[in-house]
């Protein structure tokens, strides 16, 4: 017997990662720009963040915060 209350879940669509609009493979990042790796090293879509960073952090503002985030 079917349990009337329960729902199937919704399929969700095959993980696209979010390509913000500075975006680039290593050849074409900007001198300054975040070095933020996104989506999967082996896949052709591949690309660093390339927002703007501070001179001398591998990072923008908000991946830096990311990186430096402790562990629970």
């Amino acid at each position: 017997m079917q349990n009337p209350l329960a729902r199937e879940r919704p399929r969700l669509p095959a993980f696209q990662p979010y390509l913000p609009p500075g975006a680039a493979a290593l050849r074409d990042l900007p001198p300054r720009g975040c070095h933020w790796p996104i989506g999967d090293v082996e896949q052709d879509g591949f690309r660093f963040c390339g927002a703007p960073n501070r001179l001398g952090r591998p990072y923008c503002a908000a991946h830096g915060q990311l990186a430096l985030r402790r562990r629970r």
